[in-house]
């Protein structure tokens, strides 16, 4: 039905509303010197806006508004060209600036809430501003919902972005300098290009250009979704209308796109949540939404604002005033296309791609690790660790430890052999807020040397503040416990390990055992233990409330205190100001010489800005005169990061094991 009113044309004053853009973009206003398009009521009535988005504009008749300044219109300099062929929809347009090239380039990613819109409808100002400032754009359509659902899209725009770089030359592009621009859906498909790296099951060799990276060194993320879930809960307590809560029902735009109701495929939902995937190596992000968005909440594009910020990562993020799911059709006082927004983010632009040498991406890199099935984060590691793919799969995977929650799942690895075998539990990192059991690291290594490992989900700080998350890391240990021989596993040698965060949970269930209050007793399985004989703690935060002060006078940001990081959201508050919150989320706090027996392994960076090493120093010194210095063991990686290559060499993935096998074999 879009092909009916379809023109090559970029439109000032663009519609930008979810359900309203699958036509705007499409039909230039009568003023301009392309055709009038106009829909009548039956077809306005097919465009009609599903559960959950606005209506569509409508004047007499059933005609589109029109309205707004002269639009100034350009055409395509190279249209249709076919960057895949699975099907007609993977065609993109490219516009050309004026010069010799070869020229940065924008991918412009549409809006229609993943079952609409094309690639005519690029931000016409914006466009244009991005054209004078010497960027090429290149719009794109995708394949739609109602085509093919999750990751069918993803997919598509990855192909698009090996495309453009393979033909770079021919089309007088910089391989090596290409952003993603996307609005509302376009959004969430800009972001998912920035966030999920060389990710293997979104890179369809199928598509074409294997071998071609699809990374971008920049994003423009313009109110996209990220956490379909929360969507409904957020656009309540934004105070929005009923209509616009939605989100969850079989016949959102959502649910269309995952092919279920959002509620019933949790999996999915993650994997189309660009938070999933964030690593250290990420692009710059640009940011932007309106403080009247009800179609998506503001705090659902902002949680990714968030997280890139919790990883340390350049991220800026923009609330404008004054308007909501974009400029609206027509509008004589646009906010995101005005002249001073388009110049923003044409000087976001100039500093990310143009000046910044250092984001620029190999032109093409070995093929991407193979997956499989597609995987939340399947061979990236979670936030704070970037550690490399296992090749492992697990022997029994999404074990339900729990019912509070349907995050409350478990995946087992075992190795060969009849067992019983020492279990160590791999508690993800993730600042608390992100992050799933996925990609657990040293099991490889750890399955090799005879252990078993089993990586949990717990609630995280958007679901469920502290201590939640204790209270599922133990519910989990009891479970395993309970069912020690359905899993060939020896209940009396069980071994925690986790990163950043996870570092912080698995020292919890170290120093913690018998604690009632972070028992969750609830959660099943109460008559069995949830100790552990043995700690793994890399680079995990202790006392939250010295972070900041750990870090000043360094080059490192401090920002722990603040009401929005990572370690506030996790406890429900700013952290100085629940002191007592705080406390009790810190292992040291349960540190007894009476109660405390287990050894501990900890080790941080030098180099680490996210957590301070002062941080897993704090506890090594707590537990030395508890349990004695020959049970801790707290070694500094010189040089090394919040992660990274430094943690999984082999002789240090050596001293780990060895460690393991003096107290658990």
């Amino acid at each position: 039905m879009f092909s009916k009113i379809k023109q090559h044309t970029i439109v000032t004053g663009l519609v930008l509303l979810l359900a309203a853009s699958l036509v705007a973009g499409c039909a230039a206003p009568a003023a301009t010197q392309a055709p009038a398009a106009t829909a009548t009521a039956a077809a306005a009535a097919e465009l009609a806006a599903p559960a959950g988005m606005p209506p569509l504009p409508a004047g007499a008749d059933g005609a589109l508004p029109a309205g707004g300044p002269p639009p100034r219109v350009i055409t395509p300099t190279l249209a249709n060209i076919a960057y895949a062929t699975a099907s007609s929809a993977q065609m993109l347009d490219i516009y050309m600036p004026e010069g010799t090239g070869p020229f940065p380039i924008v991918v412009n990613i549409h809006p229609g809430g993943f079952f609409g819109g094309s690639k005519d409808m690029v931000p016409g100002a914006t466009g244009q501003a991005m054209l004078k400032a010497g960027y090429a754009v290149a719009s794109i359509d995708y394949r739609l919902s109602g085509e093919a659902q999750f990751p069918a899209a993803v997919q598509d725009v990855k192909a698009a972005i090996r495309f453009l770089r393979a033909n770079a030359a021919k089309y007088n592009l910089n391989p090596d300098q290409i952003a993603a621009f996307g609005q509302s859906a376009g959004g969430n498909l800009a972001s998912m290009l920035g966030t999920s790296g060389d990710v293997a099951a979104f890179d369809d060799p199928a598509l074409g250009n294997a071998g071609v990276s699809s990374r971008v060194q920049a994003v423009i993320n313009w109110f996209g979704p990220n956490d379909f879930p929360q969507l409904d809960a957020q656009a309540k307590a934004q105070g929005c209308s009923e209509a616009d809560q939605t989100h969850s029902a079989a016949d959102s735009p959502e649910s269309k796109y995952l092919g279920a109701a959002v509620p019933t495929v949790p999996e999915l939902v993650k994997q189309a949540n660009p938070i999933s995937y964030i690593t250290p190596d990420d692009p710059s992000f640009f940011i932007q939404k309106g403080d009247q968005d009800c179609t998506i909440a503001i705090e659902n594009t902002k949680m990714l604002a968030d997280a890139l910020s919790a990883a340390r990562l350049d991220v800026q993020y923009e609330l404008l005033k004054g308007v909501g799911h974009g400029d609206g059709f027509g509008s004589t006082t646009p906010v995101f296309e005005s002249e001073s927004n388009s110049q923003k983010l044409v000087d976001f632009l100039n500093a990310k791609l143009k000046n910044a040498a250092s984001n620029a991406a190999p032109a093409a890199t070995a093929a991407p690790t193979a997956a499989p099935t597609l995987s939340v984060m399947p061979a990236r590691g979670g936030p704070g660790g970037g550690m490399p793919a296992i090749k492992a799969t697990p022997t029994a995977k999404d074990v339900v430890y729990a019912s509070a929650s349907p995050t409350q799942k478990l995946d087992v690895y075992l190795p060969e052999g009849s067992g019983p075998f020492p279990l160590i539990i791999n508690i993800h990192g993730g600042g608390f807020m992100m992050g799933d059991k996925s990609n657990p690291p040293l099991t490889d290594e750890l399955l090799a040397a005879g252990y078993a490992v089993a990586s949990i989900d717990y609630r995280l700080s958007g679901e469920a503040k502290f201590p939640a998350a204790v209270q599922d890391a133990k519910a989990a240990l009891r479970f395993l416990r309970a069912h020690a021989a359905e899993y060939k596993l020896n209940p009396d040698k069980f071994g925690a390990y986790g990163g950043s965060a996870g570092g912080n949970l698995a020292a919890m269930l170290g120093t913690s055992c018998g604690v009632k209050e972070l028992e969750g007793a609830e959660l099943g399985n109460a008559d069995q233990s949830s100790c552990v004989q043995a700690v793994v703690d890399w680079f995990g935060p202790t006392d939250f409330l010295q972070m900041d002060k750990q870090f000043a006078g360094t080059s490192c940001p401090v920002n722990h205190n603040a009401a929005d990081s990572p370690e506030s959201q996790y406890v429900g508050a700013a952290i100085q100001t629940v002191p007592d919150k705080a406390q009790a989320a810190n292992p040291i706090t349960y540190v007894s010489s009476d109660d405390v027996d287990v050894p501990f392994l900890i080790q941080h960076g030098t180099a680490d800005c996210n957590v301070p090493p002062q941080q897993g120093k704090l506890l090594a010194d707590a537990l030395t005169p508890a349990i004695g210095a020959d049970k801790v063991t707290y070694t500094l990686l010189d040089g090394a990061g919040h992660g990274g290559a430094q943690f999984s060499e082999a002789a240090n993935v050596k001293l780990v094991i060895d460690f393991l096998d003096k107290y658990l074999k």
